[in-house]
């Protein structure tokens, strides 16, 4: 609507441009008349301005046409003829008949008009090609108005984001590093708590389980909306034998992993007592928002996995025995005997089988 009322706002424009412009040029003949009339009567003797050679009347009739095109100049144009008229015609001689008087009187009226046509048509080629650069130039203007006006705009959003992100404590890079501190300082009764707290910092709205060995079992534990479903414990225990086996993170963006990972998260890392220390656990995102959905997104996990690893082993009491690093003794035997049979089956390189029987 806006783009509308600026083209019409322009159209009239110049509507009223070339209106005051025929108006103005029809004022100035006027002048130009009235001044060469005066002069006529001033002369004495009739039709004084005729017998002057070329007719006076020539120069509202050029001047006119050049400037404000053949409009104009047609009635400049008729305004002279019918002036020359009113003036008096030259006397006729007597060697003149009635056809030779007739084309030296009329002679420079239709000449007057000719030039009207003839420089008017040139003229008005001139203007319109005036008005379509002035068009292109108001178009242009606008363009550039508007693309300065989104330049402002889009500065100003970045300037408020950027404010935004540097002085924003959830999401920072300090909210991060202070969550996992947190994990690692964490009780045991604000463990969930605290790994929730870690997850968001570090991965948004994400859905997550934590299953804990306890006892040589993994246990369905510290959940955050956790759910049981047909996968559980078989899936996730195969998951946890290769997590262990592998030091680094499971993740769905790896062919080899994807099929072992189908129907249990997104990303899956063993929760181990340090670097190279004992398995104490599985931890899993089950889902991610998609804006964080990213390969990179395994360097998270791994630091939310390790600092719940050292929370876990901090809370252990110390004489008690280290979980095994065999997947064969997390409490699924029957699982346990068929988990070299899954792993073939869910393309685990040869020589990678996590557990031996």
């Amino acid at each position: 609507m806006t783009a509308g009322a600026s083209e019409q706002g322009a159209s009239v424009r110049t509507w009223l441009t070339r209106r005051l412009s025929g108006v103005r040029g029809k004022y100035e003949a006027c002048f130009l008349f009235l001044l060469l009339m005066i002069i006529e009567w001033i002369i004495p003797g009739p039709a004084s301005l005729a017998q002057i050679a070329p007719h006076p009347f020539w120069i509202p009739v050029v001047l006119l046409s050049v400037q404000y095109g053949s409009g104009t100049g047609l009635v400049v144009a008729a305004l002279a003829a019918g002036l020359s008229w009113a003036a008096g015609w030259p006397p006729q001689t007597s060697q003149e008949d009635f056809y030779t008087y007739s084309l030296r009187v009329w002679r420079e009226p239709v000449l007057w008009i000719l030039c009207a046509i003839v420089i008017g048509g040139l003229r008005n080629r001139q203007i319109r090609e005036r008005l379509a650069l002035e068009e292109r130039l108001r178009i242009t203007e606008e363009q550039r108005d508007t693309i300065a006006g989104f330049c402002n705009e889009l500065q100003e959003h970045a300037a408020v984001h950027e404010r935004r992100a540097a002085t924003a404590r959830s999401g920072s890079l300090e909210a991060g590093l202070a969550s996992l501190q947190q994990l690692r300082e964490a009780a045991e009764p604000e463990l969930t708590q605290a790994l929730h707290a870690a997850v968001q910092a570090w991965l948004g709205q994400a859905r997550w389980s934590y299953f804990p060995l306890e006892e040589g079992e993994l246990r369905h534990a510290h959940s955050e909306r956790a759910r049981l479903d047909a996968c559980f414990p078989v899936r996730t225990a195969l998951v946890y034998a290769v997590a262990c086996h592998r030091p680094r993170v499971l993740s769905v963006f790896d062919e080899s992993e994807a099929s072992l990972l189908d129907g249990v998260g997104v990303f899956a890392a063993s929760v181990r007592a340090g670097e190279n220390g004992a398995c104490l656990g599985l931890f899993v995102l089950e889902t991610i928002p998609a804006d964080r959905l990213d390969p990179a997104s395994a360097v998270a996990v791994a630091a939310i996995a390790g600092a719940l690893g050292e929370a876990v082993d901090r809370m252990r009491p110390s004489g008690a025995e280290p979980a095994s690093r065999r997947p064969a003794e997390t409490g699924f035997p029957v699982e346990a005997a068929c988990l070299p049979h899954l792993v073939a089956g869910l393309a685990i390189e040869p020589g990678e089988v996590p557990c031996s029987l």
